[in-house]
């Protein structure tokens, strides 16, 4: 659950970036 959630969260992060 919080494994993917971190993913998301750096996924997400990276797309900002």
């Amino acid at each position: 659950m919080v494994s993917a959630n971190v993913k998301r969260y750096r996924a997400t992060s990276d797309s900002i970036s």
